[in-house]
């Protein structure tokens, strides 16, 4: 009897270890997940305050950025503006130097003494000038100028030479009215002689080159290829009716070809 009692109390004894030794396991678990939960919520904590530190510093960055590209702007803008105020500078010079500008510098002469020695034979020879001149020589747009011998030449002047539009009348009652150009008729231009023939057309140095149309003052008329002021090339001779009297192939001056003939 007194052994049975003993051995309950040794279950009673082993089993009270048991529970104890659960108590403890049981804490030590939960002491271990409670270190897991805090060192974890201390590494969200941390991850945070580093994403915070890092945007801070971001805007801290770019706030220095900022204000150290600030003066570059302004210097940028301060070069962009010396340019712009070169480029008008160079453009005021350059207009200073243009023609227009040049004719600043002009002076009116009346009745200057100026000799025209640059054109065919006929359109040369001393006279007067009246207009505006610059360094001494005629330039004007609408100069007038008077042959010694009476011919009269009106128009445009450049650099002393007879340049774009003009007319020009010999003592002969010969006439020009046209352009030119480095005192030779050159450009589209009507010579008109001294009995009344017309001729109009286009002019190089000074002789008709292209076609032309000669009208004569008995109301005939010629349209043709004129090449140094010779006839060559095709052409068309019309009676002062309008009808076509011949028309053929023209060599130096003379018809080789006739390709239409119409008898009265």
């Amino acid at each position: 009897m007194k052994e049975t009692v003993n051995v309950k109390k040794s279950w009673l004894i082993a089993g009270a270890a048991i529970f104890a030794l659960l108590i403890v396991v049981v804490a030590l678990i939960f002491s271990l997940y409670l270190g897991f939960f805090y060192v974890r919520e201390g590494s969200k904590e941390s991850q945070t305050s580093s994403l915070t530190e890092t945007a801070s510093l971001t805007q801290h960055t770019t706030t220095e950025t900022t204000t150290e590209t600030l003066p570059f702007e302004t210097e940028t803008t301060q070069a962009i503006t010396t340019v712009q105020a070169a480029t008008v500078t160079q453009q005021t010079t350059a207009a200073s130097t243009s023609p227009a500008a040049a004719t600043q510098g002009r002076q009116y002469v009346t009745d200057m003494r100026y000799t025209l020695n640059g054109g065919a034979a006929g359109t040369n020879g001393p006279g007067k000038f009246t207009g505006h001149i610059l360094n001494g020589k005629p330039e004007d747009s609408n100069g007038v100028f008077v042959y010694d011998n009476g011919g009269k030449y009106t128009g445009g002047f450049i650099n002393g030479k007879r340049s774009g539009q003009g007319k020009w009348i010999s003592n002969q009652d010969v006439s020009y009215s046209g352009e030119w150009n480095n005192d030779l008729r050159n450009g589209q231009g009507v010579m008109i002689t001294a009995a009344g023939d017309t001729l109009s057309g286009t002019f190089k140095k000074d002789k008709p080159n292209g076609m032309i149309i000669a009208e004569f003052s008995n109301g005939e008329k010629f349209v043709g290829n004129c090449i140094n002021g010779i006839i060559h090339g095709y052409g068309t001779y019309y009676r002062a009716d309008g009808t076509i009297s011949y028309q053929g192939l023209w060599e130096n001056d003379e018809l080789v070809s006739q390709v239409f003939l119409d008898m009265p």
